[in-house]
Formats: C-alpha cells, structure tokens, sequence
C-alpha cells in the first residue's frame, strides 16, 4: 500500500481527506499496524533467521539492539545479550535446541543457557550445572567488535546499570 498523506484526497473516491475518511476505519488501521508489526524484528524472528543459517552451514553475525546474534561452519549458533554478558545456545554441531523466549510488546523473557566472557577466545559457564567451555575457533575478535556496537547503543543510564564491574568487564 502507498503512502498517502493525511490531508491528501482518499482513494477510496468519497471526496474526503484521507485523515476524514478510509484513516479512521478500524479495520484499515489494524491492517496498517499488522503491516508494521511483521517490518518490526522481533527476538523469536531474528532467532529463527539465524536458525536458517544453521541449516546453510553458515558463519554469520548481525546485531539488533542489545542483541548479537552468530552462527558458526560447524553448525553452532548464539545469542548475546551484550548488557548481562547472557548467552542462548541456539543450536550445537548442526542440532536445533530449544529455547525458552517470551517476546510483549513491553518486555522479552528469555531462559539464558550460559553466561559469556570474551579475553582471547569465547568462554561460555553453563548455568545448570557451571561447567567451563572454551570455544577457541570462535571469532573472539569479531564477536567482541559486535558487542561493543550493541553496548553502544544503550542509553548512559542503562550502561551505569549494567551488573558487570568494568574493571573485570570480560568483553574487554
């Protein structure tokens, strides 16, 4: 659907402005805003995206908001979240895992797996039983880069909340 201005003519041929007219019929509104809801990302979609690159056998990385998102050759695949150093383990070795995410428009719930650090190479601790695991052919270096964008993006107050000490701050 184009564009049309509020003040511009209505399409539907009434003669009315479009703000007057075919604008405020409920139906058409909720058609509008479904049209913005499926362009707005949500977590479970960038999930199942990244879910795609696993079954391609692809390394890929993006970030959207908080959110760092990788996939390796090897079929594993994480989410980031760069403000409480949580990881969810997506897939392992080619595998699909579940995973536990509940998206609102005013919050997402997500089940974290891991916590991370990143020194030189990519450190997870599960959080059921604590185990260690170093994944030291994960590009560490990159993966760093894309948490700092994500942690820039947050507003000052947020950063000064974040539950990390910065001198022990593992991305660094």
């Amino acid at each position: 659907m184009a564009n049309i201005g509020r003040n511009e003519a209505c399409p539907c041929g009434s003669g009315k402005k479009y703000k007057n007219c075919c604008a405020r019929d409920p139906a058409l509104i909720a058609a509008e805003l479904g049209a913005v809801e499926a362009q707005t990302p949500t977590l479970s979609a960038e999930i199942a995206k990244l879910r795609d690159k696993v079954n391609d056998k692809s390394a890929v990385m993006w970030t959207r908001g908080v959110f760092v998102f990788f996939s390796t050759d090897e079929g594993d695949a994480w989410v980031l979240e760069a403000s409480g150093m949580d990881a969810l383990q997506v897939a392992a070795a080619g595998r699909q895992l579940d995973v536990d995410v509940q998206q609102t428009e005013e919050a997402i719930e997500v089940t974290w797996s891991h916590q991370f650090t990143i020194r030189k190479d990519f450190v997870v601790t599960d959080y059921a039983d604590q185990s260690r695991t170093v994944y030291a052919s994960y590009p560490a270096a990159r993966i760093r880069t894309l948490l700092g964008r994500a942690r820039s993006s947050l507003p000052p107050d947020v950063l000064a909340n974040i539950h990390i000490d910065e001198q022990s701050d593992p991305v660094n």
